[in-house]
């Protein structure tokens, strides 16, 4: 903590210099390019919110049919999101009693319970 305090105390006391001094700052060119928070949330809600969400909505709808009719989007969404951990759980089980206690993924990757 002793560092941090110090290393503002002393970027206090360099503006305090430059302000009461009119000593010229240099300007730099920065090192990296200026983040856009714009851009960044438009990038991470659209990885949230891809359109792969909505094709596997309606081709759920196409495949149920009349079914679906009643069903909202987002209760179909949650109905293919349970129903595909559901699949992933037993895929697991059954992987773990062919392949001795690991997935395939783990076996793929060569190592005991996937650390490799």
């Amino acid at each position: 903590m002793e560092a941090v305090e110090l290393q503002l105390f002393n970027q206090e006391k360099t503006v305090n210099n430059i302000l009461h001094n009119n000593i010229p700052v240099k300007k730099t060119e920065p090192s990296e390019p200026a983040i856009n928070p714009q851009k960044t949330l438009e990038k991470a809600l659209s990885a949230i919110f891809t359109p792969q969400d909505e094709d596997k909505i309606v081709q759920a709808r196409r495949i149920l049919g009349e079914v679906a009719n009643d069903t909202s989007d987002e209760q179909l969404g949650v109905f293919i999101n349970e129903t595909q951990y559901l699949l992933n759980s037993w895929f697991d089980i059954f992987e773990r009693q062919i392949f001795n206690g690991l997935t395939l993924r783990e076996v793929l990757k060569g190592g005991e319970n996937g650390k490799a």
